[in-house]
C-alpha cells in the first residue's frame, strides 16, 4: 500500500462525510478513497520537481482591477433592513 494511501482511507472519507452531513454508500467511501489517493500521489509528483530556478508568478496576463468610485445616486434604492442582520430559516438540522 502507497504511503498516500494511507492519508486518504475509507475511515477519512466516512468522518469528511459526516461533517458534511452526507451520507455515503460504501461503493462511493471506496470510490472517493481511490480518486482522492490519486489526487493526493499526484500532488506529491508535483512536488518532486525542481522549481528552484523558477520565479514565482500570480498575474502573467497583465490585466489590473478597474474600479468605479463608489457615489451613490438618487436613483439608487436603499435595500438594507432596518437592522443590521437578515433574518433567514434555519439551515443547518441539529
Amino acid at each position: 500500500m502507497k504511503k498516500n494511501q494511507l492519508l486518504i482511507n475509507p475511515q477519512t472519507i466516512r468522518k469528511t462525510a459526516k461533517l458534511a452531513e452526507l451520507n455515503l454508500s460504501e461503493a462511493e467511501v471506496k470510490k472517493y478513497s481511490r480518486q482522492l489517493g490519486q489526487v493526493v500521489e499526484y500532488i506529491n509528483q508535483l512536488q518532486q520537481l525542481p522549481t528552484d530556478k523558477t520565479t514565482p508568478t500570480s498575474q502573467v496576463t497583465g490585466l489590473e482591477n478597474v474600479f468605479r468610485s463608489d457615489n451613490r445616486t438618487e436613483t439608487e434604492i436603499d435595500l438594507t433592513p432596518p437592522s443590521s442582520y437578515f433574518r433567514t430559516k434555519r439551515i443547518k438540522s441539529q
